[in-house]
């Protein structure tokens, strides 16, 4: 059977042209769409309700898995099924007739893509000590340290906690910590 694979929660891409991809898709490489299966949970990715040798049509890879690794995890699983995934933004095929080669093909891009990052984090790290920046978060200094007055002038009025964290641009959860860490309570306060 060929089905057409949709995703409720597509970033960009609503449920009916996430369809219409996947038809015009079918039409272009004559494959006899017969059925579409809409998921709502990221979970449901996993392919269950198919048979082996079933071909899916997803309208992006990124359907397979939350990050790269994900997707090549699930390309593998699903090969084991053999089942054939198409993926029309990528216009890909996977199949059961090359799948090691595809696999290490994918494999092979995600060790490239991790070692450019870790080359360009190398050299963003070592810029910013030639520099003599900062690096990160400065130690036991918040925004809250920098506005302490600004906020116990706050705890004085009667607003409560949460008008004053939106007030700061703060989650009130993160104000209601640096309070129990600072011992600041509004009774004392007033």
């Amino acid at each position: 059977m060929i089905w057409g694979y949709t995703y409720e929660g597509h970033e960009f891409l609503s449920v009916e042209k996430q369809k219409e991809l996947i038809s015009e898709f079918a039409q272009k490489y004559q494959f006899k769409l017969l059925r579409f299966r809409e998921v709502k949970e990221t979970n449901d990715i996993l392919f269950s309700a198919f048979q082996d040798e079933d071909t899916v049509i997803v309208s992006d890879i990124s359907l397979l898995g939350l990050n790269f690794e994900g997707v090549i995890s699930t390309l593998k699983s699903l090969s084991n099924r053999k089942l054939r995934i198409c993926s029309v933004t990528e216009d890909l095929m996977f199949d059961n007739l090359i799948p090691n080669l595809s696999y290490a093909v994918l494999d092979a891009c995600l060790k490239v893509h991790k070692g450019i990052l870790s080359i360009k984090n190398k050299k963003i790290q070592a810029a910013l000590l030639e520099s003599g920046r900062d690096r990160g978060r400065p130690k036991n200094k918040t925004l809250l340290d920098e506005n302490f007055e600004e906020l116990k002038q706050l705890l004085k009025t009667d607003l409560t906690i949460t008008e004053i964290a939106k007030q700061m641009n703060i989650n009130r959860t993160t104000l209601f910590a640096f309070m129990r860490r600072k011992n600041l309570n509004r009774e004392e306060i007033q």
